[in-house]
């Protein structure tokens, strides 16, 4: 069997440093266990602070957490506001943020989705469409951090009041370049689990690790894609599967 692991939305932070500490070193066990031939990490590694060094030392203490695993990190909106992406890159070992990884019979396709201005609204961009409409072929798994595709939002605590914030400002192009070829698209970013047909394509949207409520600080939330015969997510809450979503 062949599966690739998505975290996201880990949130590093001050405040909920050491369960976010121990929630990754449970998550690991269970990834040591299941073996995937990946890991995916959609972005928002860490809550950014006012304070860069902070923010450094957060980055690195995700990478140190998830280090010997093969994984490779998209950036979110919070990762970039007082570290460059040079910075990040230079902290896990990661020259780019956008790129192609072929997993088994199964390409998977990357996307930087960060507004150089740090704003919640993700962007695409048209220099990253043209390279998506070369990089893209049929039967890609597409990961970027913002939603690709629609997501039911109405109740979410983060986006319920300015929804676009929760997606692309360029979504309609990106999904124009997307759909139909695209097996699915994977994100984060909206805190929130769903599973949306849209044009032809499976959107999947993953439940952050941490912050995915006030009240819920800390939750642990994972996927585990099974590229073998018709798509599937499998979902955690840390080391416990919960349930499996069918995707095609």
């Amino acid at each position: 069997m062949t599966t690739v692991a998505i975290l996201t939305d880990v949130h590093m932070r001050e405040e909920y440093r050491s369960a976010v500490t121990e929630t990754l070193k449970t998550i690991r066990v269970r990834l040591e266990q299941e073996e995937p031939a990946h890991v995916f990490v959609l972005g928002d590694i860490i809550q950014d602070s006012d304070d860069a060094a902070t923010d450094r030392n957060h980055v690195a203490r995700v990478a140190d957490l998830l280090d010997g695993l093969p994984v490779t990190y998209l950036l979110g909106n919070h990762d970039t506001v007082s570290l460059s992406r040079e910075d990040i890159g230079e902290i896990l070992g990661q020259t780019e943020f956008r790129g192609r990884l072929d997993t088994g019979e199964t390409p998977f396709v990357y996307l930087d989705t960060q507004r150089p201005d740090h704003r919640v609204i993700g962007n695409v961009g048209t220099e990253q469409r043209e390279w998506l409409t070369k990089a893209l072929e049929p039967g890609a798994v597409v990961l970027l951090h913002h939603p690709a595709g629609p997501a039911p939002i109405a109740d979410n605590h983060w986006f319920w009041d300015a929804p676009a914030r929760a997606f692309l400002s360029d979504q309609q192009a990106v999904l124009d370049v997307l759909c139909p070829d695209a097996r699915a698209t994977v994100n984060g970013h909206i805190h929130q689990t769903s599973a949306v047909q849209h044009r032809g394509v499976p959107h999947l949207s993953v439940n952050a690790v941490s912050k995915e409520h006030p009240d819920r600080p800390v939750t642990g939330t994972w996927a585990l894609l099974d590229l073998d015969g018709p798509l599937t997510a499998d979902l955690f809450v840390r080391d416990s599967h919960q349930q499996t979503i069918s995707l095609e």
